[in-house]
């Protein structure tokens, strides 16, 4: 502050200097100009000199001497000098304080926090397992609860001949247990289907137990004779065991079949037991044709009838001259009561 107000001073100091210079420059400039020229310029023309600067100074027109006349001589203003000022110490400005405005904080910036990246786990990639051919199971089939049917015997007519007034069947064991036979029955129909006659198997023809396998033939008579006669046969039997069944029993070991002089068929044999004692045995013969069709059955006690346990027996047997020339083959089963001994 000081120091501007100096320097104003001293640039009006400076100033006013000039201007006295410049005044009394002028003035002698002037005189000299009247002295040498006294020609006034003609009104309207151009000042020259300091006239154009200042016009106060030099007189619009100056009057043109006259002879005779005398003229006071111009006195030209002298010109005061006002004497510069000292340097007069200039008085100090108290400066004012102004109060500096209270800064009010700027408000911190709270820093958005910059979200930092989450490294995401790198996906495991579980190999797709390659399906198995998984093999359907086949269904169990759920057991249904029935009764379990009773095994039973095949019963069938082999034939009828009315004409001589008997007829021929079998009778086969074809499951996997022992059945027990009590007896077997019949009943023969005429022709229109009436009730003819009724009977039953000579129990002679089939033995107490039917083992797996074992196949029968037997014979029996109609009660008379007819055309167009047909038997219905019923086995009544059990697969209870009634009694002890033998180890084994006695088997045809040898036989021979042939036509004899009066026409028949006739077949010899060897029976040997292996088993228990067999009491009352009995053989069971079926005669088949060449179709394995029976044509005849019949029974022959052996001789002796009781076969003890490594001991043999024989028998013999014919088929009437009626089918004997249709033979073709025989079976046998052998059969009879257990004995512990025999007398």
């Amino acid at each position: 502050m000081q120091t501007c107000l100096l320097v104003r001073a001293v640039h009006l100091i400076s100033c006013s200097a000039v201007a006295v210079l410049l005044s009394l420059g002028c003035a002698i400039n002037t005189e000299r100009s009247l002295t040498a020229n006294p020609t006034v310029s003609p009104i309207g023309s151009q000042p020259q000199g300091l006239s154009e600067l200042y016009p106060t100074v030099m007189p619009s027109t100056v009057p043109t001497p006259t002879e005779g006349v005398s003229y006071a001589p111009t006195v030209m203003p002298t010109l005061t000098t006002t004497p510069l000022p000292t340097n007069t110490a200039l008085p100090s400005a108290t400066p004012t304080v102004t109060p500096t405005p209270s800064v009010t904080p700027t408000p911190s910036a709270i820093p958005t926090p910059t979200p930092t990246a989450t490294k995401m786990p790198i996906p495991t990639v579980t190999p797709t397992p390659t399906p198995t051919a998984t093999r359907t199971p086949t269904p169990t089939p759920t057991a249904t609860a029935t009764q379990t049917p009773v095994p039973s015997l095949t019963v069938s007519v082999a034939q009828v001949n009315g004409q001589e007034g008997y007829f021929l069947g079998t009778v086969e064991n074809r499951t996997s247990a022992e059945l027990y036979v009590s007896d077997i029955t019949f009943v023969v129909r005429d022709a229109q289907g009436k009730l003819y006659t009724t009977g039953e198997v000579s129990s002679s023809y089939y033995p107490d137990l039917f083992k797996p396998g074992d196949k029968v033939g037997f014979y029996s008579k109609l009660g008379g004779t007819g055309f167009g006669l047909t038997v219905q046969l019923t086995v009544q039997y059990t697969p209870t065991v009634l009694f002890l069944p033998d180890a084994a029993r006695p088997a045809v070991q040898e036989y021979s079949g042939k036509r004899t002089t009066m026409g028949t068929y006739r077949v010899d044999g060897i029976v040997y037991n292996s088993g228990v004692a067999s009491s009352f045995t009995k053989v069971n013969v079926q005669y088949y044709d060449q179709n394995g069709v029976l044509v005849w059955a019949d029974y022959e006690y052996t001789t002796p009838d009781c076969v003890r346990q490594g001991a043999s027996a024989v028998f013999q047997d014919e088929a009437p001259s009626s089918v004997a020339g249709r033979v073709a083959g025989v079976g046998f089963l052998v059969f009879g009561s257990q004995s512990s001994s025999c007398s």
